[in-house]
């Protein structure tokens, strides 16, 4: 492996391991919330743009946008902002799209999910939990 691989590798390793610190600090805030930053750091630390054009060799975007901003100004780096948030974006549709999906898979599955040890949620009123409803319907964090 020459310099140039071995460099995105290191950088894609510590990239993974901002984003999974990122998990772990909003985590406690919901899921979604942590997957909504996990997916946010991910999108501006590895989103690559063209250092040379002509060799393909590629550097992460928001250098690009850092560096060039502070010497050429905000107009000579809003294409790759554009870029940035167009992969930013994409990575949050899927990101959405999957929760919806495994939403849909486990919440047919009869699977409760795992809570934290020693936590238990506080018990209704009327004695019957949301998630022992009959009627099909997929409740909202908001309705719990």
């Amino acid at each position: 492996m020459d310099g140039y691989g071995l460099a995105w590798t290191i950088y894609g390793v510590g990239a993974v391991g901002c984003a999974a610190a990122a998990w772990l600090l909003f985590r406690r805030f919901g899921r979604e919330w942590a997957l909504f930053f996990f997916v946010s750091v991910l999108a501006l630390l590895l989103t690559p743009y063209a250092v040379d054009a002509e060799q393909m060799l590629m550097a992460p975007a928001i250098f690009f946008i850092v560096f060039e901003g502070l010497t050429d100004g905000l107009d000579a780096v809003m294409p790759i902002i554009m870029v940035v948030s167009g992969v930013w974006l994409a990575g949050l549709i899927v990101s959405l799209l999957v929760q919806l999906a495994l939403r849909r898979f486990f919440a047919g599955s009869g699977h409760k999910p795992v809570t934290t040890p020693g936590y238990r949620e506080p018990e209704p009123e009327d004695g019957q939990y949301v998630d022992d409803q009959t009627d099909g319907d997929i409740p909202l964090r908001a309705e719990r």
